[in-house]
């Protein structure tokens, strides 16, 4: 009896763990369902992506400008915004921020759009034009978020200038910004002054608009998944409220959204929309000022910021800020604002679990310039950087001092640059790899 009731025992665990077994191999071959425009995506790889395969150590490839949305056109260069997103199941790169102040496009539209570069198809798609100057017409809900009639949110002057404030979470497929309000629409969209309940005269600024909400502590999304915008109002304490040009990293391990907020780390909890403010020692006054930029590391789980000549890490384990001295450290690093717009832009190679700073221009308190411009890789295992500095692409006729804009696509194992200038379309993609082995 004791041996049967053993052996019954023993199949309902072999049946429970082959069904668990069974279900976790049905999930991961679940692929994202996307709607909006992204249903456009190209459902195979192009030519291109041989090319980006075959590419050589350390070397560049340009692939050229994208393809333009049938619709809107092509995405334009953003100043100030030395970052992308990429969300690697779907196979896009998101793009947004504000470029030249109070700029509307050609088409009519305020350029507070997003975009989506299709890794497969090269091309772009428009996945939100931007506020139409002279037709807009919204209202204010009862968290004061500005929406349509239907009530849908439509967030309006949201990211002005995109610096580090943007992340991407792929377990919700959900792409987040921090609001970082910009007062530079109220010539171009005077209408929107009525329904903001501003006085006659009153200017708008980035602490105030008469009653809209721009406390930065609510977050905006885009919802890759619906195709549709969200901002999330957040009952409790967070950053803020007024703006700041921070650091925004989702953290996978955790579930939650790192955010730097001059000096106070505080965490975003997706579940019920707050923030945690938590522990934080070492970092300087000086390197919390705004404008860095940053790399996530998920192997060491350190959050890397970067700010003029200095390397800072945030351990989310510790709870602590660590300064690195590498050896042959470059004089300046760069950040998102100095020079001439997006100085640097930092990527963490996954492959070979190093950081890649592409340094485009100087930064301001570097006098002496004494650093070339181009690629320079730092090692955290050895905490050395590269002597040797890759050099920036032969320039072209078509841009002329551009902006760069980067992400690291991991399933390629390159790091990908939008080079344009400040609202121009006329922007090409680069690629650039540091090794094809990872260490």
């Amino acid at each position: 009896m004791k041996k049967k009731l053993l052996m019954v025992m023993l199949s309902l665990i072999f049946m429970t763990t082959l069904h668990a077994e069974n279900k976790k191999d049905e999930s991961s071959k679940i692929k994202y369902v996307v709607k909006g425009p992204l249903e456009t995506l190209a459902k195979e790889p192009g030519p291109h992506i041989k090319k980006i395969e075959a590419l050589a150590d350390e070397t560049w490839l340009n692939l050229g400008k994208p393809g333009a949305d049938p619709k809107w056109g092509t995405a334009r260069g953003r100043a100030w915004t030395p970052k992308m997103v990429y969300s690697e199941k779907v196979k896009a790169v998101i793009l947004c921020a504000t470029g030249v102040h109070g700029f509307v496009k050609p088409d009519g539209h305020y350029m507070d759009d997003l975009w989506a570069y299709d890794v497969q198809g090269h091309k772009w798609i428009c996945l939100y034009p931007g506020a139409n100057a002279k037709t807009l017409k919204l209202k204010l809900d009862k968290n004061n978020f500005e929406v349509n009639a239907k009530g849908e949110s439509i967030p309006v002057s949201y990211l002005s200038h995109g610096y580090h404030n943007l992340t991407f979470n792929p377990d919700l497929n959900k792409y987040m910004i921090i609001y970082t309000a910009c007062p530079w629409w109220k010539k171009v969209i005077p209408q929107r002054a009525k329904w903001l309940g501003m006085k006659p005269g009153e200017k708008s600024g980035i602490t105030k608009a008469g009653k809209l909400n721009m406390n930065t502590k609510h977050p905006i999304f885009y919802d890759m998944n619906t195709g549709k915008w969200e901002r999330r109002f957040v009952a409790g304490k967070g950053p803020g409220p007024r703006r700041f040009s921070g650091i925004l990293e989702y953290i996978p391990s955790l579930k939650k959204t790192f955010y730097l907020y001059k000096s106070g780390v505080w965490f975003y909890e997706y579940k019920n929309s707050s923030w945690e403010k938590v522990e934080a020692k070492g970092l300087p006054k000086h390197m919390a000022k705004g404008d860095s930029i940053s790399c996530f590391d998920p192997f060491k789980k350190l959050i890397y910021v970067l700010r003029g000549p200095e390397l800072w890490s945030y351990s989310i384990q510790a709870k602590s800020w660590t300064q690195h001295k590498g050896k042959n450290a470059p004089a300046t690093i760069g950040s998102a604002r100095y020079g001439a717009g997006n100085s640097a832009s930092v990527t963490f190679d996954t492959q070979n679990k190093v950081l890649v700073v592409c340094l485009k221009s100087y930064f301001r308190d570097n006098k002496e310039k004494k650093d070339p411009l181009g690629i320079h890789v730092y090692d955290p295992e050895t905490n050395v950087w590269s002597k040797n500095v890759v050099p920036l692409p032969p320039k072209t006729k078509a841009l002329n001092n551009p902006r760069w804009t980067a992400c690291y696509l991991p399933d390629l194992n390159v790091h990908l640059y939008h080079a344009a200038n400040d609202s121009r379309d006329n922007g090409q993609m680069f690629v650039w790899r540091y090794k094809k082995k990872s260490k």
